[in-house]
């Protein structure tokens, strides 16, 4: 199996999670799907994963927090604000490469499967 398929397919059994939550969580989620690239371009990754950390934390009841277990997860560790504050320039490169690969699938992926209707709880 390709290494984006592994992506696709890991992505797509994390939005089938969050697919089991009630409307306004599944908005907020797909809102922050659709925002944390962005952020990541703007800000740089520790300071988007730690956005997510300060809203959420790592409460999974929370689309913030599930999101950011959602990302620690597909990278294959405990804690990726963590892992990313601690990393050195050429693997926080790396990991910021590999969040926004992993997030164009979360994307591609929430777009059918989450409601997507208004902006819950935007900020």
């Amino acid at each position: 199996m390709l290494r984006s398929q592994q992506i696709a397919c890991q992505s797509l059994t994390r939005i089938q999670e969050a697919s089991q939550r009630d409307k306004k969580f599944q908005q907020r989620y797909a809102t922050l799907v659709n925002r944390l690239p962005i952020m990541i371009r703007e800000s740089g990754l520790v300071a988007s994963l730690g956005f997510l950390e300060g809203k959420g934390g790592q409460d999974e009841n929370t689309p913030e927090g599930m999101l950011l277990q959602h990302l620690s997860q597909q990278m294959g560790v405990d804690d990726l604000r963590e892992q990313a504050l601690n990393a050195d320039l050429t693997k926080y490169r790396h990991l910021t490469q590999k969040v926004m690969e992993v997030m164009v699938w979360y994307k591609r992926i929430s777009e059918s499967h989450l409601d997507q209707e208004g902006d819950a709880n935007a900020d």
